[in-house]
């Protein structure tokens, strides 16, 4: 996120009028999957009362082709005038940042600019002072006044750092225009959209250029999402996540051929044609809305940190969806303004023969597909096939398995006198740990549907151990994506020497002359860099932390 850092104190308290040159109230075009008359009705009046404008309350206007619109905020003089006795000079900073709502059709929306200064010329000749052109919908921006002891030295400056020549005055001015070179491809009647907020502590309306979320798992109707580390500490027994608001992220579900040409503005994607949202508190309905996708919010805590997670259910199948993720910058999530992610992309799986899995009561780190079970399968094909049975089936398979572990574990010297205990640097909760993640992936087989040198073709009637083969019964063959040989290399490193655990011998390809090496590659695969593989989404092998690369917001 390109974010401007700052270490002066700033002063500011704004007032507001607005001069509208040509300003056009009606008249409007037909504007299509934007939802012009809900954002109207919602935003429209916030405009009308020009002189309530505060913190963080956006403007959110329109604007006819080739016309501006001026905006006046005088600033408060009362702490100026204070601190011109206290300092040889300081600086006041304003943020600026705005959204394009809508952009007229066949229109660059570098065609939209906003100009700015605390020089009144600005209203009446551009030429000379700065301005903050959009990129996909969103832009930012800072003006810095540097004030000395002397008033006659005071200058404006433009968040570039360039100076601006003229006096100094109270009042900020902000000149929306539009410069369009109107063509037979484009309608003099349309109009643009947009929010534009001033403030004095932060940028009210973000744009980050992380996705921030993760994919987790995909089957034939839906997907597992989560977002990054939501808590300071990496360790969620440090953190009190249990009061954490999980209003402050919402995700926005849109078919992957939606334009992404306003992909960074808020409102473009609050008032455009989503599938479905998270957001409860949503007051736009979107045309293209699907009563039939579900999206569930919880808090997870796999992998060692606390996420949140969004499950999406009622999806098509072969269907690639794009999401975006938006999070309120205040805590009060009803304030306006917030920070879009970067849009992250999942197609779903083709058909049913893999079956998303999370949340197990024992392995509780599992969160991806499996083989689908032909004994959970209803005879109506219209009914639910209930995932929740599946994973519960598997669970309890691996509980069973770990109890012998556990029995043994008991007969290790964990608790005792330095020079005794198996290990200086592990302990036997590390043991533990490695062992059940261990185990869960070798009991529990990742499914997929694709055909990929990195997986294993399994016959369904062949599966990786005969519970699946009795219990399970898959419902067709699949392709097993192997748990990464990682996952055999830690029970290895945290366990007593005395559990005799070895893995197989870790080579690039099978090798006829080394039976040893088809052993590993029937078993594990080793995860391969996306430099190598020319795909960064392309998983190789199954490591159950795998979510952990993204980091702390």
């Amino acid at each position: 996120m390109a974010r401007i850092k700052l270490f002066f104190a700033t002063f500011l308290s704004l007032s507001s009028l607005i001069i509208a040159h040509n300003y056009i109230a009606s008249g409007f075009a037909d504007y299509g999957l934007f939802n012009r008359d809900t954002y109207l009705d919602s935003n429209y009046s916030s405009i009308l009362d020009t002189n309530s404008i505060q913190e963080w309350t956006p403007i959110e206007s329109h604007l006819s082709l080739n016309n501006d619109a001026v905006f006046i905020f005088t600033l408060n003089s009362t702490n100026v005038n204070n601190n011109r006795k206290k300092y040889y000079s300081y600086q006041m900073l304003i943020y600026l940042s705005g959204n394009i709502c809508y952009k007229p059709k066949n229109v660059s929306e570098t065609d939209l600019k906003v100009y700015y200064s605390f020089n009144e010329s600005v209203i009446y000749n551009q030429t000379d002072f700065p301005y903050l052109n959009f990129e996909n919908g969103y832009m930012e921006g800072l003006a810095i006044k540097q004030f000395n002891n002397s008033d006659s030295e005071n200058i404006d400056v433009d968040s570039n750092n360039d100076s601006d020549t003229s006096t100094a005055g109270d009042q900020l001015y902000l000149v929306v225009k539009s410069e369009v070179n109107i063509t037979s491809d484009i309608d003099s009647s349309d109009m643009w959209y947009y929010e534009i907020s001033v403030s004095q502590d932060d940028l009210a309306f973000q744009w980050d250029e992380r996705s921030w979320l993760n994919v987790v798992g995909t089957d034939m109707d839906s997907a597992l999402l989560v977002t990054g580390n939501i808590t300071s500490s990496s360790n969620n027994n440090d953190a009190n996540y249990t009061v954490f608001n999980i209003d402050l992220y919402d995700i926005y579900l849109f078919h992957s051929d939606y334009d992404i040409s306003l992909s960074r503005s808020l409102c473009s994607i609050k008032n455009g044609p989503y599938l479905a949202t998270s957001d409860s508190n949503t007051t736009t309905t979107s045309p293209l809305l699907n009563s039939n996708i579900t999206i569930t919010k919880s808090l997870s805590v796999r992998g060692g940190s606390v996420r949140e997670q969004f499950y999406i259910s009622g999806l098509n199948s072969s269907t690639t969806y794009q999401v975006y993720l938006i999070k309120a910058i205040r805590t009060d999530t009803d304030s306006p303004g917030g920070v879009v992610f970067k849009e992250v992309y999942f197609e779903t799986a083709s058909d049913i023969r893999c079956s998303l899995i999370f949340d197990l009561p024992f392995c509780n780190e599992i969160a991806y597909a499996v083989p689908s079970s032909s004994l959970l399968l209803k005879s109506d094909v219209s009914s639910t096939y209930n995932k929740t049975e599946l994973g519960l089936l598997y669970d309890y398979w691996a509980e069973n398995l770990y109890q012998n572990f556990t029995k043994a574990l008991q007969l290790t010297p964990c608790v005792t006198e330095k020079d005794a205990i198996y290990s200086t640097l592990r302990t036997c909760d590390d043991c533990a740990l490695s062992y059940k993640n261990w185990l869960c992936t070798v009991t529990i087989p990742r499914c997929s549907s694709e055909q990929n040198g990195y997986y294993l073709h399994r016959n369904k009637s062949d599966n990786r151990n005969d519970y699946i083969n009795n219990n399970i019964v898959p419902i067709s063959d699949y392709y097993e994506i192997l748990p990464c040989i990682e996952m055999c290399f830690n029970i290895v490193r945290d366990c007593p020497s005395t559990f005799g655990f070895a893995c197989p011998k870790l080579t690039t390809k099978p090798n006829e002359n080394e039976p040893d090496t088809f052993l590993l590659y029937n078993s594990y695969q080793i995860s391969v860099d996306a430099d190598i593989t020319n795909d960064e989404s392309l998983l190789t092998c199954n490591y159950i932390e795998g979510s952990n690369n993204l980091q702390i917001l």
